[in-house]
């Protein structure tokens, strides 16, 4: 069966339970994201305008700037072209197999066999912290899975710069707008420490740089994405507190038979549920890891990976000690906004396999059996998971809360409510309803996410006010055209100069065709005066359309110097012994 076969037989295995429950809510953080991707349709098809602002998020949000949004990937049109139950699951399915072909070739390119390579997609794809995390929704934990394609990218690049920065660029970009900060900034680490590595043995600095171009790519093709969270995401964060893993939880992250996202956690004094700490690999995947990392014969590139993996189980551990490296690394730009130090396990399982997966041939008919078995405990984890993601039938809003309701003013198209329900639900009940509240238009002012607007200045004024007013209170002022991006207000008897706010969140974004938007208490204003009759404001922020136009630009000058690079001499990379 081709490759290709394989991982998607393997994502649909994994994934299929997924698909239980249609119709109904995920646990989590699902149904944040499919408040997200409703946004963006209902923006897309309904209002036929790009979704760049989300009016329903935290008094209203620009898109580009949060990471968790995801507007800029692949995943989105499936979301368009799907419906939002069935595209946002539809996604994972996409990069399981990804992650799974992603490790296998890693593997092969490191001197892996056939059973060996299968041993690293496997548990690299399928090892129980993804189960988890997908369980509770937490898309953006799926980039992990992206790593080895990255990691091709810069062993690529050491013979063919081009064609490695393209490749490690496209699947770094893919993985930045996605969501996955972590795992980029993990592997980050990972790629300096492998570069320097070859730099050494080759006493030549080519590597380092051929790899610097490799993030150089990565960044010009996420640059839609990257400039609008630089602008504004570190503001937008918060810094967690001090966290540790106990060496007592280990053997029931990496052994316990029972997995159960949703269930109490088996050790005390953990900060996180579960789905942070459980990565499973039971047993047998253990056994193998360490069948294949003793019968591995170039003991110095096994040095190097188990040393790797050893840094990133201590960064997992979190802050035991002050010389921890995961205290060490919260003194540095962006991983001082890390938490969750448990996710960084993901990465030591990836140096794992790479170390074991050469050695693991030795004995075929053995390996065969273990692929096998192993393969079916990694399934049961997922399936016992995934099949209870979607438990919650989607709930209708009362009417004196939906788009129904008469509002005073006669803006009846969209309001904003802030309540507790959804910050509750979740800590008591495990869900959210916030696609049930986009649904039915409404803005949720309570904001259920660590990733919040710079400025927050939007207030719950219905039922008693609209979502517009005039300050001082001189005059009428009335919606009468409301999309995401554009808001028509209508004004009349003002009988001096006044403000006109609106209720959604200041962004600079935010523009009017002949006055400016200022800045009212971080709500959203303009100046009106006598003689007014209708004041349009337009959210066209510039700073994402000038990265779609670094992106564009990177993506055709690596594709210019691929095809450069193919009318060249062949440099063959050097091969390792198995």
């Amino acid at each position: 069966m081709a490759p290709w076969g394989v991982a998607a037989g393997f994502a649909l295995v994994f994934g299929h339970g997924l698909f239980r429950g249609l119709g109904k809510l995920g646990l989590g953080d699902w149904d944040y994201h499919r408040a997200w991707a409703l946004f963006a349709r209902r923006t897309l098809l309904q209002y036929g305008q790009w979704p760049a602002w989300n009016p329903h998020h935290c008094g209203g949000a620009a898109s580009a700037s949060n990471p968790l949004a995801r507007m800029y990937t692949p995943s989105v049109f499936l979301t368009y072209v799907m419906g939002d139950d069935l595209g946002i699951r539809v996604w994972p399915l996409v990069m399981l197999a990804l992650g799974f072909e992603g490790a296998r070739r890693l593997a092969v390119r490191l001197g892996a066999g056939q059973k060996g390579s299968l041993l690293a997609a496997l548990l690299v794809a399928g090892n129980g912290g993804v189960a988890l995390h997908l369980s509770h929704g937490h898309l953006p934990q799926l980039p992990f899975l992206l790593l080895p394609w990255w990691l091709l990218g810069i062993h690529t690049s050491w013979t063919k710069p081009f064609r490695g920065a393209l490749l490690g660029g496209a699947f770094g970009a893919l993985a930045c707008m996605e969501g996955g900060l972590y795992p980029l900034a993990y592997a980050s680490l990972l790629a300096a420490a492998w570069s320097i590595r070859e730099a050494w043995r080759e006493r030549n600095v080519r590597p380092l740089l051929r790899s610097a171009s490799v993030a150089a790519a990565t960044a010009g093709m996420a640059a839609v994405g990257l400039l609008p969270m630089a602008s504004e995401l570190g503001a937008a964060l918060n810094t967690p507190a001090p966290e540790r893993i106990p060496l007592r939880a280990l053997p029931h992250m990496l052994l316990g038979i029972h997995q159960g996202a949703f269930d109490a956690n088996p050790v005390g004094g953990l900060p996180w549920a579960w789905h942070e700490y459980g990565t499973y690999v039971g047993a047998l995947g253990l056994a193998a890891l360490v069948w294949g990392i003793v019968h591995g014969k170039d003991r110095r590139e096994q040095a190097f990976w188990l040393a790797a993996a050893l840094v990133f189980l201590a960064i997992a551990l979190g802050d035991f000690a002050p010389w921890a490296p995961w205290s060490v690394l919260h003194h540095l730009p962006f991983f001082d906004k890390m938490r969750a130090s448990g996710r960084a396990l993901q990465v030591t399982l990836l140096c794992s396999v790479i170390a074991a997966a050469p050695g693991f041939d030795v004995r075929p008919r053995l390996a065969a059996a273990v692929l096998l078995f192993l393969g079916l405990d990694l399934a049961r984890i997922a399936a016992s998971n995934l099949g209870r993601a979607f438990v919650v039938p989607e709930p209708g809003v009362h009417l004196d809360r939906n788009a129904g309701a008469t509002l005073p003013g006669g803006s009846h198209v969209f309001r904003q409510i802030l309540d507790r329900r959804h910050r509750e639900s979740m800590t008591t009940r495990w869900f959210s309803t916030m696609t049930a509240d986009v649904r039915a238009n409404l803005g949720i002012l309570d904001c259920y996410d660590r990733v919040v607007p710079v400025h927050r200045g939007a207030v719950q004024l219905w039922p008693q006010r609209d979502e517009v007013l005039v300050f001082p209170q001189d005059g009428q002022a009335e919606i009468t055209r409301w999309s995401p991006n554009e808001i028509r207000i209508r004004v009349s008897n003002l009988r001096q100069a006044s403000l006109l706010v609106v209720n959604q969140n200041y962004h600079a974004g935010w523009e009017s065709p002949d006055r400016p938007v200022v800045n009212a208490s971080d709500t959203l204003a303009v100046e009106v005066r006598p003689g007014d009759t209708e004041i349009v404001l337009r959210f066209d922020w510039g700073l994402p359309w000038i990265g779609w136009g670094v992106g564009v630009v990177t993506a055709l000058a690596l594709a210019l110097g691929v095809k450069r690079e193919m009318h060249g001499p062949e440099k063959q990379p050097r091969i390792r012994a198995a």
